[in-house]
């Protein structure tokens, strides 16, 4: 009867996981994107005027921020399951006390690296952290200039780079349906990008320049390859290192929130390049000036934790099938909710519906399918096309991993 307690106790967490999961990610995930966008145009007073919170690499720290908020889970975690422990009965004849002392070691070795030679993984995580740094950085300055629909859109392209980086690195072999899949994804992303460049701007809104909405649109494509660098430097360093996958994503946020920090804001401080200057001092002004942009701020810290632990109960409980559909819907969630905004709302925020989001529409579908036929989810049915019996790229699939467990 305990033995059957016992599994009934870790099946509990495992469906409320699968309950929670699907609609966390979605929600929150939905909010971050959303947030984000909302914040740019949120407009403050400050020592030169009123203007709007266009700081894109303070919202960067903030995320990691965010994600560094996960160390204290890992540590409620860690005494939760440790009180959960010593009051669980047992059949085998074992005083509590001695059941603790063993639980508690066995728990110390799966949490904390197994020799000392291990420690040095707790800096190897510094190395994906920077990547994440580089990578968010480059879409928040993007974001700035594109709406959040097809900046998220955008994100697709991450198929052609892993793809790029399975042939340079891990000598992987293209097949002719990856090819297509490819092709289909790059004829997706121009027709996004595109339709992003003709799309009249609202009159209620502020009208970026075309230019600028160009370089955002680059600077969010070429985000994507650092981080399928990003996951290839995971891999590598941290394939044979046994710590709890949200003390990673936690420890990954400290160092990312220290570099950007002391490093980064420091140096956009001194340059003078639109996207890529930003005042700190101007920003801790207006903070203190405006409470609701203070609020948002919070609300957006608060809301990447849940997305990532989301996120992890996503990775741990379904398939790379059912996390590629998810980010689709996803992607889905962020654009209509947009449109309530603009529509229902207020519009000065969110996005329109003209006959150019048709064209966005077709690229979001051709980037689906482009997905999916690269990641045999869906086979083509010529024989032309020759499917083996290796393997599917688990660069990718690891890919799809590490999106469910960040936010960018």
């Amino acid at each position: 009867m305990a033995n059957d307690g016992g599994t009934g106790a870790m099946q509990a967490p495992r469906n409320w996981a699968r309950i929670l999961g699907t609609p966390g990610m979605l929600s929150f995930g939905t909010a971050t994107v959303v947030t984000q966008k909302l914040l740019f145009g949120m407009r403050g007073d400050s020592k030169h005027g009123r203007h709007k919170f266009d700081k894109p690499w303070w919202q960067t720290n903030m995320m990691f921020l965010g994600m560094a908020l996960c160390l204290l889970v890992f540590e409620v975690k860690k005494l939760v399951t440790r009180r959960r422990r010593r009051v669980s009965p047992n059949s085998k004849g074992v005083a509590l006390e001695d059941v603790d002392t063993i639980e508690r070691s066995a728990s110390v070795q799966q949490e904390q690296p197994s020799s000392p030679s291990d420690l040095k993984a707790y800096f190897y995580v510094m190395a994906p952290a920077i990547a994440d740094l580089i990578a968010t950085a480059m879409m928040n300055v993007g974001l700035l200039w594109t709406p959040a629909s097809v900046w998220q859109m955008l994100r697709g392209s991450q198929v052609v780079f892993t793809a790029f980086l399975s042939v340079v690195f891990l000598k992987r072999h293209i097949h002719r349906h990856h090819w297509v899949g490819i092709v289909v994804v790059c004829c997706a992303l121009s027709l996004v990008a595109y339709s992003s460049l003709r799309q009249p701007t609202p009159k209620e809104q502020d009208k970026v320049d075309t230019r600028y909405e160009l370089w955002g649109i680059i600077l969010v494509v070429w985000a994507q390859l650092v981080q399928a660098a990003q996951t290839v430097i995971e891999e590598f360093l941290l394939k044979d290192v046994q710590i709890d996958a949200v003390f990673i994503v936690g420890l990954e946020g400290l160092w990312g929130l220290l570099a950007c920090s002391f490093i980064c804001l420091p140096i956009c401080q001194q340059i003078n390049v639109k996207g890529f200057h930003e005042d700190t001092h101007d920003t801790l002004d207006m903070l203190g000036r405006n409470g609701e942009i203070v609020g948002v701020i919070i609300f957006y810290m608060l809301v990447i934790l849940v997305y990532n632990i989301a996120g992890m109960w996503i990775t741990q409980q379904f398939s790379a099938v059912y996390r590629t559909i998810l980010e689709g819907a996803r992607t889905a969630c962020i654009w209509g909710t947009n449109l309530f905004i603009f529509y229902a709302i207020d519009k000065s925020y969110g996005e329109q519906w003209t006959w150019w989001s048709v064209m966005e529409l077709a690229g979001f579908f051709l980037m689906i399918a482009g997905t999916v036929i690269y990641n045999e989810f869906v086979k083509l049915p010529w024989d032309f096309f020759e499917y083996g019996e290796e393997e599917k790229d688990r660069v990718y699939e690891t890919l799809v991993d590490s999106m469910a467990e960040e936010e960018q």
